[in-house]
């Protein structure tokens, strides 16, 4: 009984060793790209921020000054939506400790 292997002489175990692992293994170190976030309270600044331009806008308009009234439909819309969000926000947590606090152990 004759073995053919003509089909693996040219074959290179060399070739098809693995020299790097795609993913890092759980003890490896891991070098993650750093993302530059915000802080809470830069967030809330922002918003703060914001609440103040809309009233001085508002307060300006309504002592008769010179005011854009885009401008100030633009500030009104965004306080808007940002008290939407808020308050979506806030409902949720509110909702989902309420869930893990009515699970059963």
């Amino acid at each position: 009984m004759a073995i053919y292997t003509s089909a693996i002489d040219n074959f290179s175990f060399e070739a098809s060793k693995i020299t790097k692992t795609q993913m890092p293994l759980s003890f490896e170190i891991k070098d993650f790209p750093k993302v530059e976030t915000t802080s809470f309270i830069e967030v809330l600044n922002s918003i703060i921020d914001d609440y103040e331009h809309r009233n001085k806008l508002t307060f300006d308009m309504l002592s008769g000054k010179d005011v854009d009234v885009h401008a100030l439909m633009i500030a009104q819309a965004q306080v808007d939506m940002i008290s939407n969000l808020a308050s979506t926000v806030t409902t949720k947590v509110a909702t989902a400790y309420q869930t893990l606090m009515n699970m059963q152990v």
